[in-house]
């Protein structure tokens, strides 16, 4: 009898356990009709259904080109897609380094990033466009080749690399500052030492017009400008303005010797793991933030050249492009095998 009772107890438990499983009747299934688990959620309610996270090597300043993109690109892809999608914004390089950030991107361990065209060319032959000195008159025309042939080209060819390319802003026109005198035409810049990129484009640009170029990690540049160990630096208007250079140096020059357009990116296993809609959706957000950064971009950049003014720097624009160009040609003929013809002939040269 005790034997037949405790089996008959058994028997009660396992249903009551069976039945608490099942939910009351209720589906837990976390998978969908066709067999596949469901997005991620992301914790707002069960609203959002994807997450990308986004990072940027600089800081989350209202003033800095990456943070200005990375934000408005949060702001129109979360409205776009009716919060289906969640942009997290990772600055300071919480992500790795911009290099780092591609090659995350390319294995599928980081989710997108905001990169300057610099670090693309690593990846990108086409992106070498961009580095090309003196290259550009204005914005107009710069804008015109990264919404054209030429940025479309390097898109084209970092998503064949992992990466796909969702639209173009900017970092902006580089420009040179130095303690010897203003620049306006190439003879201003002989003999004065100018900190530069490891990079064959810019130390040939600096040799070309008669400077003198000396290789040097960011971080060693404002001590050496300080002491006199290099006269000056080259950088867009907004980064010489953070680091402080309207306090140790007195020359200007709007040279615009080199532009920066930054790439919003994401990986291409996130791209590929997001609905067609969703997608169309995300480019429709980067064209919107690309319209709207560019024009911040430039209301910070001439507000900040009034700051350097009223700092006492002596600020000047170069007397003709085309002078500087002539200065340059051989540059763009040692680059052209890598960058191939048809692009060269795309920016005119």
């Amino acid at each position: 009898m005790l034997k037949k009772l405790s089996i008959f107890m058994l028997i009660g438990m396992l249903m009551v356990f069976i039945a608490a499983c099942g939910g009351g009747g209720g589906s837990s299934k976390t998978a969908n009709e066709g067999g596949g688990e469901e997005p991620a959620k992301s914790g707002d309610g069960g609203k959002s259904e994807y997450k990308i996270q986004i990072g940027y090597v600089t800081t989350d300043t209202d003033d800095d080109p990456y943070h200005i993109s990375a934000a408005l690109f949060k702001k129109y892809a979360e409205e776009m897609t009716d919060g289906q999608v969640q942009i997290e914004l990772f600055p300071n390089g919480q992500l790795g380094q911009e290099r780092e950030m591609v090659e995350g991107m390319q294995l599928g361990t980081v989710d997108g990033g905001v990169i300057t065209n610099a670090y693309l060319s690593g990846f990108a032959k086409s992106a070498l466009v961009f580095d090309l000195p003196f290259l550009f008159a204005d914005y107009e025309q710069a804008h015109k080749a990264a919404d054209g042939v030429v940025g479309n080209a390097i898109i084209k060819e970092l998503e064949s690399q992992g990466v796909v390319g969702l639209g173009w802003t900017e970092g902006g026109f580089r420009v040179m500052m130095n303690n010897v005198r203003g620049i306006k035409v190439p003879s201003d810049a002989e003999g004065i030492k100018f900190r530069s990129l490891e990079n064959p484009m810019y130390l040939g640009m600096f040799k070309n017009i008669g400077a003198n170029p000396t290789p040097m990690a960011w971080g060693e540049v404002f001590t050496s400008v300080q002491q006199g160990t290099v006269d000056g630096l080259e950088a867009p208007v907004a980064v010489l303005y953070q680091a402080r250079y309207h306090e140790i140096t007195k020359y200007l020059s709007i040279t615009n010797h080199t532009y920066s357009p930054l790439l919003i990116a994401v990986s291409k296993e996130v791209w590929d793991g997001l609905p067609e809609d969703i997608q169309g959706k995300l480019k429709e957000a980067a064209a919107k933030t690309s319209v709207e950064q560019r024009q911040k971009s430039k209301e910070l950049t001439e507000s900040l050249l009034s700051k350097f003014e009223e700092a006492g720097v002596e600020v000047n624009q170069i007397s003709n492009v085309e002078d500087f160009r002539e200065k340059v040609k051989s540059v763009y003929e040692d680059f052209r095998g890598e960058i191939g013809d048809d692009l060269m002939k795309a920016v005119g040269l």
